[in-house]
């Protein structure tokens, strides 16, 4: 369920790309480009993503879920997309949940930043499944202020009733603990 209950959604990121007609009311599948595929979780709260590549003789699906391992495993060299799971995307990032930290994230673009060149594309497991590269510098940027203390914010209180700090920078914000 969306965080009020009903906020159905094909988002705007969505409009690019060609839909899959399915008899399914919780998924909607998109093709992004030839032999890439999404499936798309519109009424789930963090808006949930699944990626399909098909190959001549494999396929792969990849569910990045909470979190995922070695980000650089994840990289299509040949299409240069950069499948990036929950770091990276458009919308919110959580860093107030077990395990999460704001330090850890700035941590992880650093890393990324040494691939920078070797990916155009961002695939992600949240919102908007196509995004540009770009994103990456911008997400590191606004973190890293996040951390120096040199970001405002705002006081929030989540579905959850949890307390956050929510640090918004345009495209993107990071969620911490109050």
């Amino acid at each position: 369920m969306t965080d009020n209950g009903s906020d159905a959604r094909p988002r705007a990121g969505y409009s690019n790309f060609k839909r899959i007609s399915l008899d399914e009311d919780w998924f909607e599948v998109y093709e992004i480009a030839a032999n890439l595929f999404v499936f798309h979780e519109p009424r789930h709260c963090e808006g949930t993503i699944v990626n399909l590549v098909i190959g001549e003789n494999q396929a792969a699906l990849i569910d990045t879920g909470c979190g995922i391992g070695n980000l650089r495993n994840l990289l299509d060299r040949v299409e240069r997309i950069l499948f990036c799971g929950d770091i990276l995307l458009q919308g919110p990032v959580w860093t107030h949940l077990k395990g999460g930290s704001v330090e850890d994230l700035v941590a992880s673009y650093r890393k990324l930043m040494g691939y920078y060149e070797d990916f155009d594309s961002l695939m992600p497991s949240h919102n908007v499944p196509w995004l540009d590269k770009v994103l990456l510098p911008e997400m590191l940027a606004g973190a890293e202020r996040v951390l120096a203390g040199d970001a405002p914010f705002r006081e929030i209180v989540d579905p959850w009733n949890r307390r956050l700090r929510q640090y918004s920078f345009g495209r993107f914000e990071i969620l911490t603990r109050a």
